[in-house]
């Protein structure tokens, strides 16, 4: 049940390769060695994957993981050392900041008005409250 749930939750060209593998110990092995050395053609690789996504035909659910699975990809190559109590909460907004930008940059058209009332709330709402208005807007169209 751990493997599907790592396989299903990686990029799909590593989950392919890691098919083989015996254990969930082995995979995460494996994803360690893969990720641990932060690798600058990696980063950038994964930079340019999450910048260059849209949303497109797709619906907000699919476009959202697929999104996901990019920030945890970084967050696994990116790791931000231990801090003060106040410092990490000032990084995870400003981490939860650039999500929300993210996902606003790649929606479509049909969501301008919603994306221009986001950015009008002062502080800007959390990801998951700007999913749940996403999905509440994709349903009403619907």
């Amino acid at each position: 049940m751990v493997i599907s749930w790592i396989l299903n939750y990686v990029h799909e060209n590593f989950a392919v390769r890691s098919l083989f593998l015996q254990t969930a110990k082995y995979i995460l092995i494996e994803l360690n060695h893969r990720y641990k050395q932060a690798d600058g053609a990696l980063l950038y690789q994964i930079q340019q994957q999450l910048y260059s996504m849209s949303q497109g035909s797709e619906d907000f659910s699919a476009y959202f993981t697929k999104l996901s699975k990019i920030w945890d990809e970084l967050r696994i190559i990116q790791a931000i050392p231990p801090c003060f109590f106040m410092s990490a909460v000032a990084i995870h907004k400003f981490l939860e900041d650039q999500r929300l930008i993210q996902i606003l940059m790649g929606l479509n058209e049909s969501c301008k008005i919603l994306r221009c009332h986001i950015f009008m709330i002062n502080p800007l709402p959390t990801v998951s409250i700007v999913y749940s208005m996403i999905v509440q807007e994709e349903r009403q169209r619907g």
